[in-house]
């Protein structure tokens, strides 16, 4: 019998107010029932649930739980997973040797035929390292970065972007936020402005990535799964 030494720990980590993972549950319920069997488990890691956090009602509440409490959350995982920002910080608490695998949200550049970009586009970059790339630049840890899709907007997900939007008797020029080249999709994108900002929202993820990450980072001892390429990148 395999003791707890034995397992490999995924932490997805969870905000509790923007930049929320929406379907966290179902990525860790897919997870659990596929890999449990091979000793892989998934949980869901909130330092904002942590006791401490939790049950102090003072001003204190306000700030990060005690570091111990951190140290030990994280010193149980073997990979971190998370959006980018600051929270991924707290790999630095990981094991030696651990994972960590930034979601790098989908900020649309050259993808609208007027040129118009978001801003934050650069949290996709490739060519050269995101703020928290930099942070585990020669550590010794593994840090990648997981592109996300235009399916990881959680609205206007049955938009097409091949249809133009028709203005009618509506103006563009009336509103500095829009232009007459816009198809459905941009249209609908920017009158959501502030919330598809990349900080503010949150965000979907496909429950495939999993399987991309364990094929990638612990993989059968004849191989990995045959799901193909590598979908990460350094």
């Amino acid at each position: 019998n395999k003791n707890h030494h034995d397992w490999k720990i995924i932490g997805l980590a969870q905000r509790t107010k923007r930049r929320r993972w929406l379907n966290l549950n179902e990525t860790i319920a897919h997870c659990n029932a596929k890999y449990n069997s091979r000793h892989i488990a998934c949980a869901e890691v909130n330092v904002e649930n942590l006791s401490s956090f939790q049950n102090d009602t003072s001003y204190a509440s306000q700030l990060p739980p005690p570091a111990y409490e951190q140290l030990v959350l994280h010193q149980s995982l073997n990979a971190l997973i998370g959006i980018h920002g600051a929270q991924l910080t707290q790999a630095t608490l990981l094991p030696t040797g651990s994972s960590v695998v930034e979601l790098l949200p989908w900020a649309p550049r050259d993808y609208f035929g007027t040129g118009r970009a978001v801003w934050g586009d650069w949290t996709q970059w490739r060519h050269r390292p995101t703020p928290v790339g930099i942070l585990y630049h020669n550590a010794d840890l593994n840090h990648v970065g997981y592109p996300l899709g235009r399916d990881s907007v959680p609205f206007c997900q049955n938009v097409s972007n091949a249809v133009m939007h028709d203005f009618g008797k509506e103006r563009a020029s009336d509103n500095e936020d829009h232009n007459l080249n816009e198809t459905e999709l941009e249209y609908c994108l920017y009158e959501h402005d502030e919330e598809f900002r990349w900080d503010d929202r949150d965000f979907l993820v496909e429950v495939e990535m999993i399987d991309k990450f364990v094929d990638t980072f612990f993989p059968l001892s004849n191989g990995t799964d045959g799901s193909g390429g590598d979908p990460f990148c350094e």
